[in-house]
């Protein structure tokens, strides 16, 4: 199963407000763990809402005109997510999913119900 990490460098340069708002409960502070030899923590919430949180941070670093916030993503060992990449999509309910091309997602079905005669 994947999972997200973030940079602890990152999380610091975070405005305290946007912060708290946005981690609050979904990192694991107290285990911090060295991702290609950066200090990093791992998100404690579901894929879908750490995936998301990356989508807003690194939208808000480019407003900011910021460097982009760096993420990490584990599947049979850590690597770096590279900054221009999307983590979720909308799907065709307008609901937000994983992004297919970043993520291991079971492909979704789509049922063609033929129109009434």
């Amino acid at each position: 199963m994947e999972q997200l990490a973030v940079s602890l460098f990152d999380i610091d340069r975070i405005p305290p407000t946007l912060r708290r708002n946005l981690l609050q409960g979904k990192l694991e502070l107290s285990n911090i763990i060295r991702i290609l030899d950066k200090p990093a923590v791992v998100f404690t919430c579901d894929l879908l809402t750490a995936a998301l949180t990356c989508d807003i941070l690194r939208s808000n670093d480019r407003k900011l005109c910021d460097s982009p916030t760096e993420v990490f993503i584990k599947r049979s060992k850590w690597s770096r997510v590279p900054s221009n990449t999307v983590l979720t999509v909308l799907g065709p309910t307008n609901k937000a999913r994983l992004n297919p091309d970043v993520f291991s997602v079971p492909e979704e079905r789509v049922v063609l119900i033929p129109p009434p005669f």
